[in-house]
């Protein structure tokens, strides 16, 4: 008949109840005569599934009966409570996970979830990446934590992100430009004056036509851009004298 896991746990119990100096290469070879299947273990996942297990579950046992040994007894006694249920809690299956993290870092997913299931039954409901998330994640987080925290290194913030800047204003529509003003209308020549009150040397007809050319380019000129090139060429206008 094969021999249980339950069987060889207590094979090393035993063991380690007659002698504590047991070492784990005694406990390793004799656990592969009962069970050629923990063979398939290396020495540290062996250590990790027995001797560990029954040495923490000696030293839990001695803590509670330390614990009810300096209880002060109870005047009378008190109802019975309820049974507790077999199943251990989260709490304790993220406290073994703790442990065989801190024993063996290199312990593999599958390893903790096939121990986690003998803990606590209701685990092998979740997926491998369920349990990934929910024990072996936060274990290495908070001791991630606490190792920056004694190395004095502040968790890091998230930045927050800058709210989106508004969206730009339409540009105002540009006003129609003004249409040019018609040319003016030719004003008849005013009949000359006297000879004598112009004075010598000046043609008063040229003179008369350049300003009226003048006039009526500055007038049609649009806007200042239109007036400045009229005043550019001014000495076009006077040479026309001429």
């Amino acid at each position: 008949m094969a021999v249980t896991d339950t069987e060889v746990m207590g094979w090393v119990e035993e063991q380690l109840q007659d002698n504590p100096e047991v070492t784990v290469d005694e406990l390793f070879e004799g656990a592969k005569i009962l069970k050629p299947d923990v063979a398939e273990l290396n020495k540290r996942q062996f250590h990790a599934r027995y001797p560990l297990q029954v040495k923490r579950r000696a030293q839990r046992a001695a803590a509670a009966e330390a614990a009810a040994e300096a209880a002060p007894a109870p005047e009378a006694a008190p109802a019975p409570a309820p049974a507790r249920s077999a199943t251990t809690t989260d709490a304790e299956v993220m406290s073994w996970v703790e442990g065989q993290l801190k024993d063996n870092p290199d312990v593999s997913v599958n390893e903790l979830i096939e121990g986690a299931v003998k803990l606590n039954a209701g685990i092998a409901e979740l997926t491998k990446r369920q349990f990934h998330a929910r024990y072996p994640l936060q274990v290495k987080r908070a001791a991630r934590r606490a190792a920056d925290a004694a190395a004095g290194i502040k968790p890091r913030r998230r930045r927050r992100r800058k709210p989106a800047a508004p969206a730009p204003e339409p540009a105002p529509t540009p006003a129609p430009e003004p249409e040019p003003a018609p040319e003016p209308a030719p004003v008849a020549d005013a009949p000359a004056p006297a000879a004598e009150a112009a004075p010598a040397g000046i043609d008063r007809e040229a003179v008369r036509k350049m300003m009226f050319d003048f006039a009526a380019d500055i007038t049609a000129a649009e806007g200042t851009s239109g007036v400045v090139k009229v005043l550019a060429v001014l000495d076009d206008y006077i040479d026309r004298i001429g």
